[in-house]
């Protein structure tokens, strides 16, 4: 497959969506990672997993974060099959600035309208580059990403004062949104300032999405800066040891249904 055309999809709207990159074979083993980590118990120390409250009021995984080099097989395919599409599709070399697995279950929440930029900006990489896989299909039903082509030059729009990185209700509702809908055999790469949001989850079944992000080699390495940040300001509920954690306009948890 060239990547060419799609690179240059890229660059003009921020962000590209690919169908059908991986292999039958390789969407099974994408689906396999997935429910593998659905399987994982919290650790403290290890990966980090954080919860919301569903509209029943128990407590649903949310979120997987710093789980690859727990996962040996994964982290191979990570490097061997997406870091070089990656860098082809950007056009330069990139590392592994952090990764992350976000379920949403039926009746969950979804993502408000925004940007990523804000959530890293403490850290020296000017922009990010995020890929996603796919752990089943997303639809507009399931609350697939939607996106707004040709904005991601534009550097930051106005947002919510509160909520960190959050676009105003006046700039959501002037974007051109597109839904994207995908199956566990595509990929999609985006731009940190591509605006972006998900709808909730209406249909019966859990909506998982992976996302790895990377910066370019030439801005340092910052994953293992990333985790100790991320466990002071936000640890994950195993960590907490009876402390109140606020999630929401909070760094590194822009615009998600975490309270």
């Amino acid at each position: 497959m060239s990547l060419n055309k799609y690179s240059n999809l890229f660059f003009r709207n921020g962000f590209v969506h690919i169908p059908n990159f991986f292999t039958t074979s390789e969407a099974k083993r994408i689906q396999y990672y997935a429910d593998s980590l659905e399987e994982w118990k919290e650790e403290k120390g290890k990966w980090m997993i954080y919860f919301e409250k569903d509209k029943n009021k128990n407590m649903k995984k949310s979120r997987i974060e710093n789980f690859i080099n727990y996962e040996p097989k994964f982290k191979d395919f990570l490097h061997n099959r997406i870091i070089p599409s990656l860098n082809t599709v950007n056009k330069s070399n990139m590392v592994l600035f952090k990764d992350k697995m976000n379920w949403k279950s039926p009746g969950g929440k979804g993502f408000n309208a925004h940007q990523d930029q804000p959530a890293w900006n403490d850290f020296p990489p000017k922009k990010f580059v995020s890929v996603a896989l796919f752990g089943n299909k997303s639809s507009i039903e399931n609350g697939c990403l939607e996106f707004v082509k040709n904005k991601h030059l534009e550097g930051l729009f106005e947002y919510e004062k509160k909520n960190l990185g959050e676009l105003t209700r006046e700039i959501e509702k002037s974007l051109k949104w597109e839904p994207i809908e995908t199956t566990p055999r595509d990929i999609l790469f985006f731009d940190s300032f591509a605006p972006h949001r998900s709808g909730p989850n209406n249909s019966k079944k859990a909506r998982r999405i992976f996302y790895f992000t990377f910066n370019d080699i030439t801005e340092g390495e910052h994953y293992d800066n990333y985790i100790i940040k991320k466990r002071e300001i936000s640890p994950p509920d195993i960590e907490r040891e009876g402390k109140e954690v606020k999630f929401k306009g909070t760094k590194y948890n822009l615009a998600n249904p975490l309270e």
